[in-house]
């Protein structure tokens, strides 16, 4: 009873490199089985380019209400939009394809799952330099991961976005959010 329509395949979505929405769509279908355990039951906020990456973009936390019926969401209280917001959850490969059609580069995840969203699995530094240079984004990276390192915390390093660095740390739902800013 599922039936998911890919549009535009064709579309340059990389300009220079010449790839095309097709080209995204397929990456993550290679990549699903990899990506999908760790999108398991958890909320996605996506960033969509809907003519490639040097067209404009915007986020989208609500999905549509075109959405297929197949695709999961998840309705959850916003404090700050004072609504409810139904958010995609990638599930299967399916809806995977169906939020990479939508022109959906990068994937920004939630810290918890949704059995347990006030306790994150992990705690995200976000180094986001806006105008300084990538090598002291780099720097202050590896400093982090030192000085984790020195009293036994784990902390793993992400790119996040074209500029920065996300460095995670595992807390296996122990703490709250609150707990984790500070």
């Amino acid at each position: 009873g599922r039936e998911l329509r890919l549009s535009n395949l064709t579309k340059v979505f990389w300009p220079e490199e010449g790839y095309t929405k097709g080209d995204l769509i397929e990456y993550y279908r290679a990549i699903s089985p990899w990506l999908l355990p760790y999108l398991k039951d958890r909320l996605l906020v996506l960033t969509r380019f809907p003519d490639g990456i040097e067209g404009k973009s915007f986020f989208q936390k609500d999905a549509p209400s075109f959405a297929p019926g197949w695709v999961r969401l998840e309705r959850v209280w916003s404090e700050s939009a004072q609504r409810e917001i139904d958010y995609f959850v990638a599930a299967d490969v399916e809806s995977l394809l169906y939020i990479a059609n939508l022109g959906t580069i990068p994937l920004h995840v939630w810290a918890s799952r949704i059995t347990d969203l006030a306790h994150p699995d992990w705690c995200i530094l976000d180094l986001d330099p806006k105008t300084a240079p990538f090598v002291h984004v780099v720097r202050v990276a590896r400093a982090v991961h030192d000085l984790a390192q020195e009293i036994g915390l784990p902390a793993y390093a992400k790119t996040s976005g074209s500029t920065g660095i996300h460095v995670l740390f595992p807390l296996g739902e122990l703490c709250t959010f609150e707990q984790c800013k500070q």
